[in-house]
């Protein structure tokens, strides 16, 4: 979902020069935002998690709607799931899920706005590994980006593609797809 403010993340919306008329300008801006409002909820800075659900070994293990769910999302990795976060073990964990990178930035920067700082332990939502190395932690994959190749193709096309059913406004349908696709993968 797009945050409230949403608008000044996103960049600001400029005419092309050619256009004269008010009206014709009035029109495309209107139209760039209604485009760009239809992004914001998978930008970083303007959007924000409103359900997130946890298939484990096929049962539901986390199931949240509502406020603060991408902070109680890595509260349950992290802390009340006992599961432990090793790079360099490939039984390590492995966090998966349409437009899981952009989740858990909001989610670490949700957290951050709730508690004033991110806990060393949460680095891994940003991408940081204990060297302080940026974009090198193994441990988290958007299934429908590796098989189709970019995340401008949708849950739908991938799993159309591979006649499975998804309703993409579902959290749980979309994590049910997740974890079919990531047992299609191999892992």
């Amino acid at each position: 979902m797009a945050l409230p403010g949403w608008e000044e993340y996103v960049g600001e919306v400029k005419h092309p020069s050619n256009y004269k008329d008010p009206v014709k300008i009035a029109l495309y801006i209107d139209k760039r935002m209604e485009e760009l409002y239809a992004t914001a909820n998978t930008h970083p800075l303007a959007g924000g998690i409103r359900r997130a659900v946890i298939i484990k070994d096929g049962k539901n293990v986390f199931d949240e709607a509502g406020q603060f769910v991408g902070t109680k999302f890595l509260e349950f990795i992290f802390k009340d799931s006992g599961l432990q976060i090793d790079s360099t073990k490939r039984d390590s964990l492995l966090v998966s899920g349409c437009y899981i990178r952009a989740a858990l930035r909001m989610s670490a920067l949700e957290y951050i706005s709730i508690n004033g700082t991110l806990p060393f332990a949460l680095h891994w939502a940003l991408e940081i590994d204990p060297d302080f190395r940026y974009n090198r932690m193994p441990g988290f994959m958007d299934p429908v980006s590796v098989l189709a190749g970019s995340s401008t193709h949708g849950p739908a096309a991938v799993a159309k593609r591979f006649k499975l059913p998804v309703n993409i406004d579902n959290a749980e349908s979309l994590a049910v797809l997740t974890s079919q696709l990531i047992a299609r993968i191999g892992f």
